[in-house]
């Protein structure tokens, strides 16, 4: 199996045999194990995949795995945009989600942004939301969104779809317009965030 950007983990089938005597992974990874002084006796792969759904809850082929609480030492310390105020983030705060960057399928780079298929197939900067988040949020589909994290903020559009796990929003990277990285410090790729509709008028958008 593979597990994507997304969490969602899939099933892989070999395209072609090995040519002559070579070795597939599972064997390769036994004898260096037994070199190493490690017994693994898994006889096949579908008692690698029990092992690993013991060790992994919620572990499923062609499921999202649930991403595990994350222990935080203190409150994490947002900064509100209309104030400047300060707020607490702790982890059961309704007001607050998970922001996850995830990979872009095209990007909009100097040169793929000449491709007019290209732009069109990865549409604009948008994050995905899922619907109770939005209904929580007050944030509509297609709408401007403001995602704030400590380290930066970013205006996206928002998408509302169930593809994104619950308490999650996924926001994919590429869009050279959009500096998501300075939502995060390296090399995480999530953190927790504060969303807020924007609604847009004459001059530019307000909340």
């Amino acid at each position: 199996t593979v597990t994507n950007m997304e969490g969602r983990t899939l099933p892989l089938t070999a395209a072609v045999q090995g040519p002559g005597r070579a070795r597939d992974d599972r064997e390769i990874f036994s004898m260096l194990a037994g070199r190493l002084g490690h017994l693994i006796t898994f006889g096949t792969a579908d008692e690698l995949l029990d092992e690993m759904r013991a060790m992994v809850p919620g572990l499923a082929v062609g499921a999202i795995t649930p991403i595990p609480p994350v222990a935080e030492p203190a409150p994490a310390r947002l900064t509100a945009a209309s104030s400047g105020a300060t707020v607490s983030a702790p982890a059961d705060d309704r007001e607050h989600v998970w922001v996850v960057l995830v990979e872009q399928l095209f990007t909009h780079g100097n040169m793929t942004g000449r491709s007019r298929g290209i732009r069109d197939l990865a549409g604009a900067p948008h994050c995905l939301i899922h619907p109770d988040d939005a209904a929580r949020l007050a944030v509509t589909d297609r709408g401007l969104v403001e995602i704030r994290t400590p380290h930066g903020a970013v205006v996206v559009q928002a998408r509302v779809a169930r593809e994104a796990p619950a308490g999650q929003v996924l926001l994919p990277r590429g869009y050279d317009e959009v500096p998501v990285h300075a939502l995060f410090r390296w090399p995480e790729t999530a953190a927790r965030a504060e969303v807020r509709p924007l609604v847009a008028t004459g001059t530019g958008a307000h909340r």
